[in-house]
């Protein structure tokens, strides 16, 4: 195969690799250090979003998640409505159906990291044999020129709130090269249960 196949082949190669890592990470956890209360069964949920579609898959899924866990779940937009709801309200319905903690997550923005990776070099071995051997060292010393690689990062804030209105946990995450909202909400919920139930608060 000759240098110039070669090297799209390369750096195509590289970037389906970069593609493939679709993560979502908490940071800047945060959690009451003096709750020691029972685990909560009771959560509402609520997606801050202009867009009414994204709206309610978050709710949908993270109310799906929810249940799956034996945990009651109930999503704020199809209990209250796919408009900004009246605080008074969300507090109506909380008392009413004994709620013991509300779920909010909130875009706080997207961003796209370009970063530049350095080409890489190959030499072959050395050979001082005239005119043949060094065109053929020629041919065996390759390399592959430097590129610049972008990464898409959703970051989004969760705060999990007890139904007095007291902050019980709060985490940022970020999603790397989403392909989808989809693929966002359900990195999100993975994420932010797991570490919920780590500190055995569901």
């Amino acid at each position: 195969m000759s240098l110039r196949r070669t090297l799209p082949l390369v750096v195509t190669v590289v970037l389906v690799v970069l593609g493939c890592g679709r993560t979502t990470q908490l940071s800047d956890v945060w959690a009451d250090p003096v709750w020691d209360g029972e685990p909560i069964d009771n959560v509402l949920v609520i997606g801050v979003s202009p867009d009414p579609d994204i709206r309610n898959s978050f709710e949908k899924y993270f109310v799906e998640q929810f249940k799956k866990e034996k945990v009651q779940a109930f999503s704020a937009a199809a209990e209250l409505g796919v408009g900004r709801i009246d605080s008074t309200a969300i507090a109506r319905y909380v008392k009413d159906h004994e709620i013991d903690a509300i779920l909010v997550t909130r875009l706080l923005g997207s961003d796209v990291d370009r970063t530049y990776v350095q080409g890489t070099g190959y030499m072959g071995p050395m050979y001082y044999g005239g005119f043949y051997g060094y065109y053929n060292y020629g041919y065996s010393a390759m390399s592959t020129p430097g590129y610049l690689a972008e990464s898409t990062v959703i970051r989004l804030e969760t705060n999990v709130y007890l139904k007095d209105s007291r902050l019980l946990w709060s985490g940022i995450s970020d999603s790397f090269n989403p392909g989808s909202e989809e693929e966002v909400i359900k990195g999100l919920t993975e994420a932010v249960l797991d570490d919920l139930y780590k500190r055995r608060m569901l």
